[in-house]
Formats: structure tokens, sequence, C-alpha cells
């Protein structure tokens, strides 16, 4: 995060590497659940729905899976389940099972514009990494772990340089004026 000010107004810009979210376009069964238990759900039913029905949404075919959902059950919406790759994270809130509760708890470690390259554990939150391995929201002590396991150091080196080529990113800035 990089913190400024500019005439009176207070700047936070935060540069985010996509390849540390979870990538709403390529999950699998696993993740796919592990993602439906991180937005909140508990309950083995509504769980299964969820995953099943993003499954579902994101895949190429108009067969629904057990607990899923194609496009006979979004008749009565305005909107029909994709079949693609969703192109906004704000999609999944009309996703079966997904509430727009559920896309805010997930919104900050999820991705459509994941990029070229696989999953970077550098840059994620504990909530990707969580879901990505198929489990809970990663502790520290599971960081540290993971990225050791990775080959990578346990602290961030500042003063290599950083490679951000051909990486997707999203730039976040927010700015705040003092009354």
């Amino acid at each position: 995060v990089i913190a400024a000010r500019f005439e009176g107004v207070e700047l936070a810009i935060r540069v985010e590497d996509e390849r540390g979210k979870v990538p709403l376009n390529q999950v699998g069964e696993r993740t796919a659940a592990a993602l439906a238990r991180a937005a909140g759900l508990d309950d083995a039913q509504d769980l299964r729905i969820a995953a099943d029905s993003l499954l579902d949404w994101v895949d190429d075919d108009g067969e629904p899976r057990l607990f899923g959902a194609e496009a006979a059950h979004y008749r009565r919406s305005a909107t029909p389940p994709r079949n693609g790759p969703m192109l906004s994270v704000d999609e999944l809130g009309s996703v079966r099972g997904w509430t727009r509760a559920m896309v805010e708890r997930v919104r900050p470690f999820v991705t459509v514009h994941f990029g070229n390259g696989g999953f970077d554990l550098r840059n994620a939150r504990p909530e990707a990494i969580g879901v990505m391995q198929g489990g809970e929201v990663a502790g520290f002590d599971e960081i540290v772990r993971a990225r050791a396991a990775a080959g990578q150091r346990e602290a961030i080196d500042t003063t290599a340089p950083l490679d951000l080529s051909g990486r997707a990113l999203s730039i976040r800035a927010e700015a705040r004026a003092r009354r």
C-alpha cells in the first residue's frame, strides 16, 4: 500500500497481483466447495448447491450437476447462466446459492482476471491460500509452511526487483478528504 497526501486529501493506493487470488473461472469441485465455505456457508446442502451451481455457471455445457443449476433453473431470472468465463466478480451474485453478502466476503481474494501462469502464494491473502488448498482459511503458520514448500522465503525481499511483466494486476485507490 502506498500512502500519500495531495492537497489535503489522504490517498491509499494498493496494487494487487491477480495471480494471488482465487480464479473464479478455473475452480474445480474442491476449490468451489472451499470458496463457498469461505463465503460463510456451513450447511452441507447449501454448500453443495453453491459449489455445484458455480461450476455449472462457468462450464461450457448445459448439463446440471447433482446440486447445480443450468438454464432451466434461471428461466425466471433476467440472467441466464453464462456457460463460460465470468466477466466480473459481481456476476457471482447471480449464481444459485450465492448472495450479495457472500460475494462481498470473498471479493478481496477472488478474481476473473487471473492472467497467465499458476496461483502465486507470494502475494496471496490467507483466505485465498486456504481456498486454493481446498480447506479452511490458512493461519500464519500454515502460510509460512506453504510458502516454504513452494521454495519461497519467509520474508519478502524488498530489495530485489519485482518483475510484474505479463501479470494481471488490479489497482485500487481510495481518497479521503478531511472535513
